[in-house]
């Protein structure tokens, strides 16, 4: 960060006011990113998502050499093929779901992706029906596709409503940091933080509004197109 303060009076003299302050802005950004990178943080994220999938395929090796070499009963030996099928389509589709009635459902979907995205966001308000083994609305949940088309209308509506005068806040801050006062560290770490804070409001937006399409979002998984 001293290194980019002793260079924000040449950034200033040779590019000027504006296209130097988007400079600065980028170059501390880097920083930070840098900073976040060296940290470790990134990696120990990539970590948590090889555990996860190395401890599936230990999961499914063990269940393999169990069946194959475990001396079972039939019955019991079918009950852990079942378990090592649901183990083989959680990988596959990329999912923490753990009943085979389900990921069996969700990989009959022509675009298997989208069905795993719309069913990790609105399950709470769908339930499996046995007897006819298929996913439908809980009950008191049920929409018509008219109803799920205007929930989403007007989540998209309060979403702009709500996140463009936020927008506008972070762009006025940038406004009056380049053209109001001098550019320095401080300043711009102070836009850093306000840009931060419209991040994490645009975040818990989509995440309230997220929860406002559930039902919507599950009217499209119930309609999309299956394999036959």
């Amino acid at each position: 960060m001293k290194n980019i303060e002793s260079l924000i009076p040449l950034i200033k003299t040779y590019l000027g006011e504006t296209v130097g302050g988007f400079l600065i802005i980028v170059l501390i950004l880097s920083t930070v990113y840098k900073s976040i990178f060296d940290s470790g943080l990134f990696q120990h994220l990539i970590i948590v998502v090889r555990f996860k999938r190395w401890k599936i395929d230990k999961d499914i090796k063990e269940l393999t050499e169990l069946i194959d070499y475990g001396n079972l009963k039939e019955n019991v030996k079918s009950k852990y093929k079942a378990k090592l099928r649901s183990l083989y389509l959680q990988r596959q589709l990329l999912t923490k779901e753990t009943k085979i009635e389900i990921l069996d459902i969700l990989s009959s979907y022509v675009d298997e992706v989208k069905a795993v995205r719309l069913y990790n966001s609105c399950k709470k308000v769908l339930r499996y029906k046995s007897h006819s083994n298929k996913l439908d609305f809980k009950l008191g949940h049920q929409i018509n596709e008219l109803q799920a088309k205007k929930h989403k209308n007007w989540a998209l509506i309060t979403y702009w409503l709500l996140a463009t005068p936020a927008a506008v806040w972070v762009m006025y801050e940038h406004y009056h940091l380049i053209y109001k006062q001098p550019i320095g560290t401080g300043s711009n770490i102070s836009f850093l933080i306000i840009f931060g804070v419209y991040i994490i409001w645009i975040f818990l937006l989509a995440y309230i509004l997220r929860r406002f399409l559930r039902r919507s979002n599950a009217w499209e998984l119930l309609n999309m197109s299956r394999i036959q």
